[in-house]
């Protein structure tokens, strides 16, 4: 309980209210405001000079950095000198020393009212050789960059609005490679030339000006190297020899590759959609080979219109057709063309080689990109070959060991651990598969599966596959239960075998009716890594072992964390699965099997996976909305929750959190989205942290989601150009992650980053953000109010307390940071910082103090002074300020007197920032200023009015602004003495309302005004047996507020201020029966005088049946 609320006894607090009241009637409150007067400074003095141990100069005119090449097909100019387009090559795709990407820059010198447009055309209709990237921007107070998209080509608009500049702006065109999409077919294939056209529209043209034009060169060459077929049903290398009469697969690749970039990455296994205008394949068979056509047509399923043929029949070509358009592209990754089919001849005791004669001819037709119908053939020798094996061979592999035969099993996630919880959310115990790879069908094969005590296995699901089990139509099954209960039947393929009665599976056997040579599952694998849900994972072709984890074993033990449960499946072949034993010398029966074991885990064993994901939507320094960063669905999780994650998003340098945008998208669970704490803080290492604390929520972060909980980020008006790093980290107590935890003793680790935190820290991952710095002349005002850890074009301040680490709340300072990145050297420069006079609505801004610099990725130019004037300076496009009334510091006698700012340097290499200028203030009525905001005006002139001005005015986007905010929270509480005679006193949460300082009204309708509404409000906290006394509002008479302003109370009916927080309404109850009764007015409708007390005193009376003094209401006045 705070320690202003009244605590003392009922009948003491009576009289001092009385006392109060009689004391209210002769005093009233006089509130004084400071004003503040400039005493005048004096004149005619030079400013002092600032210097830096950094500072560093170029020769005028240096230029730092590459610039166009001399080269004439590279290089464009216009016939005034005063604009070059310039590429860095002008060749790209599939050709000897191709570059990565080309870039094209324009270098102007541009004045207000002019226009220029870049027309890059596109390298094809849909992707080609290049894509066009979005180009530079200029920054706002200057111009506009407008990219137009047509069907065939990008236009740049550039437009120098506002202001002239020495500018450079740059468009990458980045290579694509072979595995992009293309269309089908392209129309660019061969050589061919793309030509960039620029024009330049100045105010007083009529028409714009065409600029000498570039040319780019694309090669677009399309290659192939085929591959002779192999068998890979049963795989050749493992089954050498197969039985004849009986259909195998094999497979032919093309391995075409579109040419885009290379000869040889991103080859796709059937020909080239991209580059395809009709292709014929011609594969000579070994003799007697038949092509099953039916078959081939189903396992190679096409979506298109290739097909493939066997025209002469047994032992003649087969014929691929992938007709114009057909085939497939490199980034699909399909399968090459399966041919289905059998040596028509019988094995005899020898082992028989069937070679095919002659050769593979690839003839694909495609047109060039001037029309012409050209060819790309390829021939190679055909080695297809295929063996029957000994009509002796007794075997059935050809080698020990049983590897023609294959049996795989999973366990219900990745990890292997099965978690002990009740209810359970499993749906498979365990994935199983099976393939038959002898060249011999198989018809009495036996499936066993052996599944542990502990498990409460209740189904088997059937695979089925047309193509991949063909002939398989039916399981027989054999099972055997926990308690000894036998079960047997027969299921169709994909059926599920479920139990009869309520006792687990221990054993089950399954007979197939059939597994054809290259029979086979998919392989055995669970599709996720969570503990308790793998219900997704349903539908593959595999065995599904269906149940949960029981809580005991079979004999009746509890299931622990840490125990072991094996399940195993094995296959074999009563008829055939016979191989050679050496040590007995004769053939005997085998079988293969497979095993998987799973540990028992808790919940508190339970490991959660995330990881960052940062999108970013422009690199201009000043855009405050240029992306944001957040965290991702990841995996390796075993449970998709963290419980109350508190994270750290450690901002990339030049970048600060955009606190109006907040946080977006924010994580949700089960219909739950609550919103966590977030605060912002400064690193040692200068950077903004973000900290989302969901601490004290009780929720479950969900980790199973997109991109959500963005912190949105802007970049700061003086970033400048480069690719600097972003990481994320969490704090989680209670659940552990699968992601690496934070090594604190790492030299690289900075603990400010974490508020010093060490255990329990994980690493959500990093990436990195672009900021691309307009190559201009620019500079950047912005603002830091008692919120804000760093400065930032909108600034904001607290009307009661700061929340970083300013010692004086009322604190408000402004940066300016002057930034050539242009190619030539600036002389003269002399920057105007006009501070707010409080005049109107707003608030002043006072100097404490001179101002400094900070040399943060910048430098203070020899020479550079800094000089103050109690007068604003006249801001004009047309006319350099005066400044003959700006003086140095040392002759400064009133720093809340200064009014401007101005800061001369006399010369700025190219390349070169100068400050960080920092200007030191406070704004001293700040407790009464909420809900207003005040701009910093400025103005940049350059070697007198040489370049147009760059002024930031009021009003301007980019003119930075703070704003002052504040609310005052307003509680409610009890106040009576039990029927032991204890004082008691107690909040009323349902009653804890918020305002907006300067904006809400504190109203009377908000709080309940007699006890049938306090009692619908509060229910129970309201004792019974009472009545309402009296409704008095109690202020927070120990607050102390920025620049001694005094504490008070809140009135209803009043606009909230600052001093309302705090305030208590105080409901007192007193016993039934013992109200008195205070008359509202007196005799003949005069107000009472106690009443008038009262209510002076700041109490709100309950108008009823009082009797005070021997006085009665009459008459209902």
């Amino acid at each position: 309980m705070n320690g202003y609320r009244e605590q003392t006894g009922m009948r003491v607090s009576r009289c001092r209210r009385l006392i109060a009241a009689l004391m209210a009637i002769a005093m009233t409150a006089i509130l004084g405001f400071l004003s503040y007067t400039a005493y005048g400074v004096e004149p005619r003095h030079d400013a002092a000079h600032m210097a830096s141990p950094h500072a560093a100069l170029l020769a005028d005119g240096a230029s730092a950095g590459d610039g166009p090449s001399d080269d004439a097909a590279l290089t464009a100019v216009s016939a005034d000198g005063k604009a070059k387009l310039y590429l860095s090559a002008n060749r790209i795709g599939n050709v000897a020393d191709a570059p990565s990407g080309i870039t094209l820059t324009l270098a102007v010198v541009g004045e207000a009212g002019t226009t220029y447009t870049v027309t890059i055309p596109k390298s094809s209709s849909y992707a080609g050789t290049y894509s066009i990237g979005p180009g530079d921007d200029l920054p706002a107070d200057i111009g506009t960059v407008t990219r137009t998209e047509t069907n065939d080509a990008v236009v740049f608009s550039i437009d120098f609005t506002t202001a002239s500049a020495s500018v450079e702006l740059s468009v990458n065109l980045a290579a694509i490679n072979n595995y992009t999409s293309q269309s089908v077919p392209m129309t660019i294939i061969g050589e061919s030339t793309r030509t960039i056209s620029w024009t330049c529209r100045r105010k007083t043209m009529t028409q714009p000006e065409q600029m000498p034009s570039l040319t780019i060169t694309q090669y677009v060459k399309p290659a192939m190297s085929p591959k002779a077929p192999v068998r890979t049903s049963p795989d050749q290398t493992s089954v050498p020899a197969v039985n004849g009469k009986t259909d195998y697969t094999y497979r032919f690749d093309v391995n075409e590759v579109d040419g885009v970039r290379d000869d040889t990455s991103y080859a796709s296994a059937q020909v080239n959609s991209a580059v395809n205008y009709g292709t014929t394949i011609t594969i000579p068979t070994p003799p007697h080979f038949v092509l099953n056509t039916d078959a081939t047509a189903a396992k190679n399923a096409f979506d298109d219109d290739t097909t493939i043929s066997q025209p002469g029949g047994e032992g003649h070509d087969i014929i691929i057709s992938v007709p114009k358009g057909s085939g497939a592209q490199g980034y699909e990754s399909k399968p090459g063309y399966y041919l289905v089919g059998r040596i028509n001849a019988q094995n005899t005791t020898a082992t028989q080689t069937f070679t095919a004669s002659g050769d593979i001819t690839i003839d694909q037709t495609y047109v060039d990109a001037q029309g012409a119908t050209r060819h790309l053939r390829k021939t190679l020798p055909d080695d297809w070959s295929e063996q029957l094996r000994s009509s002796d061979q007794k075997g059935l592999c050809p080698v020990a060991g049983g590897q023609c035969l294959k049996t795989t099993i999973a366990g219900n996630n990745t990890d292997d651990d099965i978690l002990l919880t009740d209810p359970s959310h499993l749906t498979t115990l365990a994935f199983a598969g099976f393939a038959n790879n002898s060249p011999e069908d198989l018809e009495d094969a036996v499936i066993t599966m052996d599944v542990p005590s502990g498990f409460d296995a209740t189904a088997i699901v059937t695979p089925a596959s047309a193509v991949d089990l063909k002939g398989l139509t039916s399981y027989r099954y054999e099972l055997t239960l926990a308690d000894g209960t036998r079960q047997s039947g027969t299921v169709p393929a994909g059926g599920t075998i479920t139990r009869v009665k309520d006792s687990p599976i221990r054993t089950a056997k399954l007979y197939p009716n059939l597994l054809m040579a290259g029979a086979h599952t998919a392989d055995a694998s669970s599709c996720t890594t969570l503990a308790d849900d793998n219900a997704n994972c349903a539908g593959r072709v595999m065995l599904y072992l269906q149940g949960t984890l029981a809580a005991r074993y079979d004999d009746g033990a509890p299931v622990k964390r840490g125990d072991d449960l094996v399940t195993s499946i094995s296959m074999t072949d009563p008829e055939k699965a016979f191989q050679w034993d050496a040590d007995s010398r004769r053939f005997v029966q085998f079988s293969v099997q497979a095993s998987v074991t799973q540990q028992v885990i808790v919940p508190s064993q339970l490991r959660a996976a995330l990881q960052p994901f940062g999108w970013q939507t422009s690199k201009e320094p000043g855009d405050l909305e240029s992306g944001y960063l957040s965290v991702y669905q990841s995996y390796g999780g075993t449970t998709p929750t963290i419980y109350e994650p508190e994270f750290y998003y450690v901002l990339p340098a030049g970048t600060v959190y955009n606190r109006q945008k907040g946080l977006t998208t924010l994580n949700s669970n089960a219909g739950t989205s609550p919103t966590p704490k977030v605060s912002e803080f400064q690193a040692s290492d200068g950077r903004e942290v973000v900290k989302i604390s969901y601490h004290g929520t009780g929720y479950w972060f969900n980790c199973n989601e997109g991109a959500n909980t963005q912190a949105w980020l802007s970049i700061l008006g003086d970033a400048t150009t480069g690719v600097y790093p972003y990481s994320i980290y969490v704090y989680s107590p209670t659940t552990q992650m699968t992601n690496r935890k934070v090594d604190t003793s790492a030299p690289s680790w900075n603990p400010t980053w974490v508020e010093h935190r060490t255990t329990d820290l994980y690493e959500v991952g990093g990436g990195s953000w672009s900021v691309n710095a307009a190559r201009i002349l620019m500079s950047t005002t912005q603002v830091q109010g008692n919120l804000d850890v760093m400065f930032s074009r909108n600034g904001e301040s607290n009307d009661i307390a700061a929340t970083n680490t300013f010692s004086d709340a009322r604190e408000m300072n402004v940066e300016v940071v002057i930034n050539n990145g242009s190619s030539v050297v600036q002389q003269d420069l002399r920057q105007f910082i006009n501070l707010p006079d409080g005049g109107g609505d707003g608030f002043g801004i006072r100097l404490t103090g001179p101002v400094t610099a900070t040399t943060d990725r910048s430098v203070v130019p020899d020479g550079t002074t800094v000089a103050y004037s109690t007068a604003p300076a006249a801001l004009s496009a047309t006319a350099v300020p005066d400044t003959t009334s700006y003086v140095d510091a040392a002759h400064v006698t009133d720093w809340g007197a200064i009014r401007s700012v101005l800061i001369k340097v006399p010369q700025l290499a190219s390349n070169t920032v100068a400050g960080h200028f920092i200007l030191h203030g406070i704004d001293p009525t700040l407790a009464v200023d909420a809900g207003k905001s005040e701009s910093v005006e400025s103005g940049l002139y350059i070697s007198g009015l040489r370049l147009a001005p760059l002024l930031y005015r009021a009003g301007d986007e980019r003119t930075p602004t703070i704003t002052v905010t504040g609310k005052s929270t307003i509680t409610a509480q009890l106040a009576y003495v039990d029927a032991s005679g204890a004082e008691r006193v107690v909040p009323l949460e349902n009653l804890t309302r918020h305002y907006r300082n300067n904006q809400d009204v504190f109203a009377k309708s908000d709080f309940p005004q007699t006890l049938d509404e306090l009692k619908a409000k509060e229910g129970d906290l309201v004792p019974s047996g009472y009545d309402l006394e009296s409704i008095r509002i109690v202020g927070d008479t120990t607050a102390r507020y920025p620049g001694g302003y005094p504490a008070g109370t809140a009135q209803w009916d009043t606009t909230a201020r600052y001093d309302y927080n705090g305030s208590v309404v105080r409901y007192e109850l007193v016993a039934a029966g013992t109200t008195p009764v205070m008359p509202i007015t007196g005799a003949d409708g005069f107000w009472n005088v106690f009443t008038l007390s009262a209510l002076l005193a700041g109490m709100t009376l309950v108008p009823g049946w009082y009797a005070f003094s021997g006085l009665r209401r009459r008459h209902g006045r």
